[in-house]
């Protein structure tokens, strides 16, 4: 066995919610499992790989996240992306012998999800379910949840390459904050937001990353205009913030709630640079309509500032409508044009009009 280093996610959780976790569920908690989580209310761990054997000659895959009780509350409320439920009914519903109902994800995977089972028959065997590149439901050889934790290991790539992961002096504060799909909650939208607001309550930073060249917390959630609204408030900082985004909703209510300059440069890069980069051909659709947007709307855009490499926002703009125009013949020929929606931008033709001097242009737009 690998000694494990265990980084807790949340506070521990008070009798109280573990009562009302039971109760939701209607049924105790797995002695051992709940144990476990008395003492780690939501971690990672290192090694994460389960070595025990399980049922599939496909690849067992690394647990990236063990839920909290607060999640699993939050499970029993509401459908999750992460959980296969759905899958597993319609592709292993008589795979084993089990009620599909009773499997309470436990843990996050590299691919897929653990689950533990509440059902009376074998209480606290384990299952994994991966529908990409797996086997779908998967069961492991052993009915429990401490044998199970204990034979985590490393992938058989070399343990050399991994063990120095472990080092406790590496681990930084827990990145569980960033797992945005742990608080979506279609239907009922109010559930994720609540606890997403529980969750921050514990770093006391909004403004953490996990680590350097890493989105922080304000940049990771700029498109979710509530828990935006909310991390500032909260003492997000706003600087910087339109390099990051990339949709009109987004910027108009940066420019006019909080103030920002979209003409100042952050980190020697204007937001325009970034909102004129596009790469591939969704990137030109995408680019090509927000600009046009921009240039409709009220916000004044300084055309003149120019990237790293000296180039303009007009010489962007004709590449952006290039690509543009060949996306079009792309869907045209492709069969996809009536499917898509297509714009024709009078204030992008104006500005990359071969007569159009740069000073002109940028007086007429600049000067509204």
């Amino acid at each position: 066995m690998t000694k494990l280093t265990v980084h807790n996610d949340e506070i521990n959780a008070s009798t109280e919610e573990f009562k009302i976790l039971e109760e939701l569920l209607q049924t105790e908690l797995p002695q051992e499992y709940k144990e476990f989580l008395k003492s780690h209310n939501g971690c990672t761990l290192c090694p994460s790989v389960p070595t025990v054997k399980a049922d599939t000659n496909m690849m067992v895959w690394s647990i990236e996240r063990i839920l909290s009780v607060q999640d699993l509350i939050l499970q029993t409320k509401t459908n999750f992306p992460y959980s296969d439920k759905e899958y597993i009914k319609e592709y292993d519903g008589n795979k084993y012998p089990i009620d599909i109902d009773k499997l309470l994800a436990f843990a996050i995977a590299e691919r897929g999800t653990y689950y533990i089972y509440l059902g009376e028959e074998e209480k606290g065997q384990i299952y994994s379910t991966c529908y990409s590149d797996g086997d779908g439901l998967v069961k492991f050889f052993t009915k429990s949840f401490t044998e199970f934790i204990n034979t985590l290991g490393f992938y058989d790539y070399g343990d050399e390459e991994y063990e120095d992961e472990c080092n406790p002096n590496k681990l930084e504060k827990s990145t569980k904050i960033f797992d945005y799909f742990l608080f979506d909650t279609p239907e009922n939208y109010s559930l994720g937001f609540e606890r997403f607001k529980e969750v921050l309550k514990q770093y006391g930073n909004p403004n953490i990353s996990k680590g350097e060249g890493y989105k922080n917390v304000v940049e990771t959630y700029i498109h979710n205009h509530n828990f935006l609204e909310y991390i500032i408030s909260q003492g997000g900082q706003t600087e910087g913030l339109l390099n990051y985004a990339n949709n009109f909703e987004t910027i108009h209510l940066l420019i006019t709630k909080y103030k920002l300059d979209i003409n100042k440069s952050f980190k020697g890069r204007y937001p325009l640079h970034n909102y004129t980069n596009a790469m591939s051909m969704h990137d030109h659709k995408v680019s090509y309509e927000l600009i046009s947007k921009l240039l409709k709307s009220d916000i004044k855009l300084d055309l003149t500032v120019l990237d790293n490499e000296g180039t303009d926002i007009k010489t962007k703009l004709k590449k952006i409508d290039k690509g543009y125009k060949e996306y079009i013949e792309y869907d045209k020929k492709n069969g996809y044009h009536k499917a898509t929606e297509w714009i024709e931008s009078k204030e992008i033709n104006d500005i990359i009009k071969e007569g159009n001097t740069k000073e002109n242009w940028f007086k007429k737009l600049f000067g509204k």
